[in-house]
């Protein structure tokens, strides 16, 4: 054999055994005095401010702190420039944390909540409602809604003239629809699901009535209630509550929520005339019911 060959061979050797001794010192000494520890602390978002209930976020009212990481929430944010433009659902103090609960109301209403959140001045009242007449059960704390009131009128009152005493409705009774309250802050809310229906599966497209559901979104009408608690004023709570007992007594009488935008919170009031069949034909052009008593439809 060649010197040169020789030579190459006894380096390759020497190689090897370099490397294998480098790996053998690093894997001694992983986890030793030269490596860096694990981090013991962490950044979590805390309110810089008061945030009330409803109240948009904005960067302004949002900071952050290092706190040790077996004191971090587990559902708490680390970054605040995700937060903006989301709604509180829940009074939240200066220095807070803020967590994925407070965006949502996913959890029935707490009474010290809804206290905390009850302002000088103002009561809190249940109103009940269903997928139809509280926007799809979707209202949350936080939220502005209107209450609004529908019925078939049967009786006139007061009379047509000053004086009279009530009459009958012309032609049988007739809808009339107004808004009784309006821009009224919620509070808490509790979701009703009917027992029955509770373990039933809603994404087949078919409810528990036989009828068919929207299967694009998997959304079917379950019979879902929801209790919403609102701030009214003593005049205010006077109002819904005389609707509620009169829509108890009466199944041609309802109660509804409008769910408003979060910027209404300090909106005036609007005004409203209320409507009825005279009011859609003479104010908005609706065609009026055609009388065919003897004539063909075409």
């Amino acid at each position: 054999m060649k010197r040169s060959s020789r030579l190459i061979i006894i380096l390759g050797i020497v190689l090897a055994v370099a490397a294998f001794g480098g790996v053998l010192f690093l894997s001694q000494n992983v986890g030793g005095p030269g490596t860096a520890p694990p981090p013991t602390t962490t950044k979590v978002v805390v309110a810089a401010a008061d945030i009330p209930l409803g109240t948009t976020v904005t960067p302004v009212l949002l900071g952050t702190k290092e706190v040790a990481v077996t004191d971090a929430p587990p559902d708490g944010y680390s970054d605040p420039s995700g937060l903006s433009g989301r709604v509180v659902r829940r009074d939240i103090r200066k220095g807070e944390t803020l967590r994925t609960s407070d965006f949502s109301s996913g959890t029935a209403a707490r009474g010290d909540d809804v206290l905390r959140a009850l302002k000088a001045g103002f009561r809190a009242m249940a109103i009940n409602v269903d997928q139809v007449s509280g926007v799809g059960t979707l209202i949350q704390p936080g939220d502005r809604v209107d209450v609004v009131l529908s019925f078939k009128a049967s009786t006139l009152w007061p009379g047509k003239e000053p004086g009279d005493p009530p009459g009958e409705v012309p032609g049988g009774p007739q809808l009339t629809v107004k808004v009784l309250v309006q821009n009224v802050e919620v509070l808490g809310t509790l979701i009703q699901v009917p027992e029955e229906q509770a373990s039933q599966s809603t994404t087949s497209g078919e409810t528990t009535d036989g009828q068919s559901g929207d299967t694009s979104t998997g959304v079917t009408m379950s019979g879902q209630q929801e209790i919403v608690i609102v701030a009214l004023t003593a005049q205010q709570a006077e109002i819904v509550r005389y609707a509620q007992v009169q829509a108890a007594d009466s199944p041609e009488l309802a109660v509804g929520l409008i769910l408003r935008s979060t910027a209404d919170r300090d909106a005036p009031p609007d005004e409203t005339t209320g409507v009825t069949m005279r009011e859609l034909v003479e104010k908005y052009g609706v065609l009026p019911p055609m009388q065919m008593v003897g004539a063909e439809t075409r």
